[in-house]
């Protein structure tokens, strides 16, 4: 039985794609890759112990809106969020519950519309980090 194709891709009688397959997230808190039209309201992430990674990976996300995000940041990491290859992106109202360096990584050529509206700043760190795109 051919289900979808996923015979003709190898895939017939397993599930691609699941949480387990990618091994060690990118993201303490949430991984979205190939989405559009990702909104969060009012989500907080916290880590039991320190987490060099960021709070929230949008990877190849296109409109997206991020209202009321909480996340703990760690001086050490290279940023809280990290936005690659991501587009048309509102957010608003976000909080770094610790301290970070960074707030906002960006990363990729392709990356444009993300606007940041409100929240708390980072103290004595920096707002957003761009490498790799047209800055």
């Amino acid at each position: 039985m051919d289900v979808g194709g996923l015979a003709q891709l190898g895939c017939a009688g397993r599930r691609a794609g699941e949480y387990f397959e990618i091994g060690t997230s990118p993201a303490y808190g949430l991984l979205a890759r190939n989405v559009r039209g990702l909104t969060l309201n009012n989500v907080r992430f916290d880590v039991v112990k320190p987490d060099l990674r960021p709070a929230v990976v949008p990877d190849h996300v296109t409109d997206a809106s991020i209202n009321g995000l909480g996340a703990q940041g760690n001086p050490q990491a290279t940023s809280v969020l990290r936005f690659i290859e991501t587009q048309d992106v509102l957010l608003t109202a976000s909080r770094v519950l610790t301290p970070a360096a960074v707030f906002l990584q960006v990363e990729g050529a392709a990356s444009r519309g993300i606007t940041i509206d409100g929240g708390d700043p980072i103290e004595g760190g920096k707002s957003i980090g761009v490498r790799g795109g047209r800055g």
